[in-house]
């Protein structure tokens, strides 16, 4: 018999191993050999001194890989899968972890395909043919859930949800069946939150009740965290739908359930957690307060989720010292083989940089952001849909300022520019490069490659669809393209495809002669970088240490609030925060620019919610990105003399006919000798590529939440961001003279979804828009002296505006009367308040003029 002295490296758990095998009267077949070492060397690893934990691990890793990769007898497959899902965790590198998981689900389908086409016979009495192929059902679905958590792909996440509904369809007598509607709910909760799908909403609904029926309260909190669970379910739809009464339903089922738990003496911090997690997804600042209040009840806790939960919810002092002690937690998991969720290492790596940034250590800090960095794009490269990306998108909003802040202590200015290029507009740039890639000097047959592997994840993922049934096809679509972008590149002197820099899309932007600016607003304190149009310039750093993040989150937060709560509030802190910008980011600007009359502005984060052109002198050009505005510039260079406008004017009920009929209308069509003019979507639809110049006189509403069904309300139905992003356009200028049309979304900021982007990946030059809610009077009357600006005196379109705004700001009654004949009759009243009412400068207030935007060359 084999002794563990002559195993050398295999100690006495292995040996005993060999030893049961070879006394068996059959030999064993290789694969559970295979399997049965793999275990022990994974197992002995965690046990071991550095050097043979990873002898250990690599050779648990290859048999693994091995065991998995080949054909297996069905009865064999259970074992695999157990296995798999015992000691997947110990492999590294996460590649090959994720390798073993696929091959094991691989398996896991085929053996089921196979025990269904031709059922296996009792051996002996120990394998019951539908009882194995249940156990077949278990373990697929346990791996499919794993490698979900693994990767965060959606096209896993649509596997896992699958298998979840078919595995709770189960008959009710199943003791399973209630377990697996349940975990059913809560992938339904998963894929909603990826795809923005009402329907699986609406399902999970649907089985939270139906699982509340069937059970009754007790102490166990199951009831209880149910009902809970529905009010979340609930709130997830208002987000959607907007329907108040989910919300309203939603709050109310959970204070109740709070309420009902308190008095029964069963209210225990599963719940509270629960209960503050619903709260958290509530939009506004109560639902946060809420979220709040309830996570001082739970004692402190190092567990990561819980600590970020509260920090977002009341960044105070307590919840950053309790994330500081989730992350030490955490670190020492990081580069250790046990599987985390991405987003969860993502979190902490951003974390660990910030403490490191605050303690001024910079080497540790930068190390940090990068490996953060890595992290966030290996989870945004496996999302195949763009709500998916979109949604990834999200929970970086604010690493790129934190890194570059960063990099430009360490005196890495260029590198910066690198990052906070990268990280804006993405999904923009990415449809950009479908769209536009350079291929004239490439193969044509390599070329027709690419131009057809584009063509398809361009078509499929045109209207932005969660639909995660499609995601399997668009993630072949993917491979395809990364696949097509490998050959052109393997093509002499391509070695650069779609592969440019930050900084060199940014000097090619400024190369027009607008320097580029980045405006930021990290934790410590502001900065600006400008890119010069002089190439042998380097970029330079101009420090906004009154710029702080914290004070932006807080003044922006109050401006917001105050905007959608409709308070008289409004006004005032509009007026103060423009005051701030102007004070603590663009005087310093514009001391900077010495002299410079226009910029190219690209506004990070919360920066970009905001009116920064009237916080300064200078003719301000929003873009979303360096690259994004080149395209513009592209167009705009490219487009006619712009003779042709398509007119698109909406009246209301209680709309003054005046203001669209001789301002939005009449004034603005006499600029152009080719004039068509359509109201419903149909027609809009059909019109927008055949017309120079695209103007919108309605009325608009952006749904910050979801800005791509922001919105133009035209005569028989809304025309919405998902709609114009799908349509090909090929226009100079879009304006859109109606509330809000340049506001963006608020989850994912620096993707700045919304009109403007949208009608840039369409195809325009330039957008014309409004930040908030405007009487309809000051729009018409802006836009008016916008296109006398721009049409009738030759100033570029960005200089026009920013002509409108200062016009519309100084001018008294008087000169709106000169100018406008006709528009408002003087009052008949004696001849002092004739006077008076002439010399009135009746829209000095910012709040009229200031929410004129132009977005793109």
């Amino acid at each position: 018999m084999l002794q563990a002295s002559d195993e050398g490296k295999i100690d006495q758990s292995l040996a005993e191993t060999l030893n049961r095998l070879r006394a068996r009267r059959r030999p064993p077949r290789k694969v559970l050999l295979q399997l049965q070492l793999a275990e022990a060397l994974l197992e002995r690893s965690g046990r071991a001194t550095p050097q043979r934990t990873d002898e250990d691990v690599n050779q648990g890793r290859d048999m693994l890989l091995a065991a998995t990769g080949v054909e297996l007898d069905p009865t064999d497959v259970p074992q695999l899968a157990r296995v798999v899902d015992d000691r997947a965790d110990l492999v590294v590198p996460r590649s090959d972890r994720l390798t073993i998981l696929q091959q094991t689900v691989a398996r896991l389908e085929l053996a089921g395909a196979r025990v269904q086409e031709a059922p296996l016979r009792p051996d002996a009495g120990r394998i019951v043919p539908a009882a194995f192929a249940r156990e077949l059902q278990d373990w697929l679905f346990r791996i499919s859930l794993k490698r979900t958590i693994t990767t965060g792909a959606d096209v896993h996440l649509q596997h896992t949800v699958t298998l979840a509904q078919r595995m709770a369809q189960l008959p009710p007598a199943d003791p399973g069946t209630r377990r697996y509607q349940r975990v059913a709910v809560t992938m339904l909760l998963s894929r909603a939150q990826s795809t923005a799908e009402v329907a699986d909403l609406d399902t999970a609904i649907a089985l939270l009740r139906s699982l509340l029926a069937a059970s009754e309260a007790g102490p166990d909190n199951d009831h209880a965290l149910l009902t809970v669970s529905l009010g979340y379910a609930l709130i997830e739809r208002f987000r959607l739908s907007r329907d108040p009464a989910d919300r309203d339903s939603g709050l109310d089922l959970i204070e109740a359930t709070l309420r009902e738990a308190t008095e029964s003496g069963t209210r225990s911090p599963e719940l509270v957690r629960a209960a503050a997690a619903a709260f958290l997804e509530v939009p506004g600042r109560a639902g946060r307060e809420r979220a709040g209040e309830l996570l001082t009840e739970l004692p402190p806790s190092a567990e990561a989720n819980i600590a970020f939960m509260r920090l977002a919810a009341l960044p105070d002092d307590a919840a950053r010292t309790a994330v500081r002690h989730a992350v030490a937690e955490l670190e020492r998991l990081l580069d250790g083989p046990l599987t985390l969720p991405p987003t969860l290492v993502f979190a902490a790596r951003k974390e660990l940089g910030r403490q490191a940034l605050r303690a001024g250590d910079q080497a540790r800090a930068l190390a940090a952001f990068a490996a953060a960095r890595s992290v966030f794009s290996d989870l945004y490269d496996v999302q195949a849909l763009p709500t998916s990306r979109e949604r990834a998108l999200g929970i970086r909003h604010d690493l790129a300022v934190a890194h570059a802040f960063a990099l430009t202590r360490a005196g890495r200015i260029e590198a910066a520019v690198d990052v906070l290029e990268e990280s804006r507009a993405r999904l923009l740039s990415e449809a950009l490069d479908l769209d536009t890639a350079d291929l004239a000097s490439i193969d044509p047959t390599v070329a027709g490659r690419y131009r057809e592997a584009a063509r398809r994840v361009r078509e499929l993922t045109l209207d932005g669809s969660g639909d995660l049934t499609r995601s399997a096809e668009v993630d072949a679509a993917r491979v395809e393209v990364r696949k097509a972008i490998a050959e052109v590149r393997a093509q002499p002197g391509a070695e650069g495809f779609l592969t440019s820099s930050g900084l060199a899309e940014a000097r090619r932007a400024a190369a027009s002669g607008r320097p580029v600016v980045y405006l930021a607003a990290a934790e410590p304190g502001g900065f600006a970088v400008i890119v010069d149009p002089d190439p042998q310039l380097p970029p330079r750093l101009v420090d906004l240490p009154a710029l702080s993040r914290q004070e932006l989150v807080s003044r922006s937060g109050e401006l917001l609030g105050n905007y959608r709560a409709r308070t008289h509030a409004w006004p005032r802190e509009l007026r103060s925060i423009i005051t701030w910008l102007g004070t603590a980011a663009m005087e310093p600007l514009e001391a900077a620019l010495d002299g410079t009359d226009e910029v190219v502005l690209i506004a990070m984060d919360l920066l970009g919610l905001l009116p920064l052109q009237a916080a300064c002198r200078i003719a301000v050009a929003h873009a979303p990105s360096a690259r994004s505005w080149l395209a513009a510039r592209e167009i705009a260079d490219a487009a006619t003399t712009g003779e042709r406008l398509l007119m698109v004017a909406v009246t209301r009920p209680d709309d003054d006919p005046r203001l669209n009929a001789r301002l939005q209308v009449s004034t603005v069509a006499a600029h152009f000798p080719d004039v068509v003019t359509h109201t419903t979507r149909e027609a809009v639809l059909a019109a927008l590529g055949d017309r120079d110049v695209l103007h919108f006189a309605c009325h608009g509403a952006a749904d910050p939440e979801s800005p791509r069904q922001s919105r133009l309300a035209l005569a028989d139905g809304p025309l919405t961001v998902a709609d114009l992003m799908a349509t090909p356009v090929r226009a100079r200028l879009a304006v859109l003279s109606a509330c809000e049309t340049a506001m963006i979304g608020v989850d994912a900021l620096d993707e700045v979804v919304g009109l403007p982007a949208g009608l840039l990946q369409a195809g325009c030059g330039g957008v014309l828009g409004t930040l908030w809610r405007v009487e309809s009077l000051v729009v018409a009357l802006l836009v008016a002296r916008f296109y006398d600006a721009w049409r009738a005196e030759g100033q570029p379109p960005v200089r026009a505006v920013r002509t409108a705004q200062r016009w519309l700001r100084d001018c008294t009654n008087e000169d709106l009367h000169r100018r406008y004949p006709a528009l408002r009759p003087e009052p008949d009243r004696d001849p002092a308040d004739v006077v008076f009412w002439r010399e009135t400068r009746p829209f000095t207030a910012p709040e009229h003029w200031a929410a004129l935007q132009y977005v793109g060359a």
